[in-house]
């Protein structure tokens, strides 16, 4: 798998982190997951498939999910999960787009 940062896994639940494009959650994640000293994915495991989800969940590493490309019986199933939840959004989503286009424009994500 990659980008998973070797950290050494403790008794704190692994984050689930919902969220959209545009809203720092990858940075979130990664500091999150370095102050918990959790095993985390900074990807978007789950994006195209859910084939590694069963791989994240028995390993306990805490990963993103962005709603909007899952399918509804996935959701209800992660919602389930024994993670902690945290719900990341931009209030202005004006801010969201301007974002999202100078980074089309660009080519530049990070």
């Amino acid at each position: 798998m990659k980008n998973i940062s070797p950290k050494s896994i403790n008794n704190n639940k692994p984050l689930l982190l919902w969220s959209h494009p545009r809203s720092a959650s990858s940075e979130y994640l990664a500091q999150y997951c370095n102050h918990k000293n959790l095993l985390c994915d900074i990807t978007e495991p789950l994006q195209n498939d859910t084939s590694q989800l069963h791989n994240l969940v028995s390993n306990k590493i805490s990963f993103k999910v962005m709603p909007h490309y899952l399918k509804n019986n996935i959701v209800d199933m992660l919602l389930d999960l024994n993670y902690e939840h945290v719900f990341l959004f931009r209030k202005d989503i004006y801010r969201v787009y301007l974002s999202y286009s100078f980074a089309q424009s660009t080519n530049i994500f990070h």
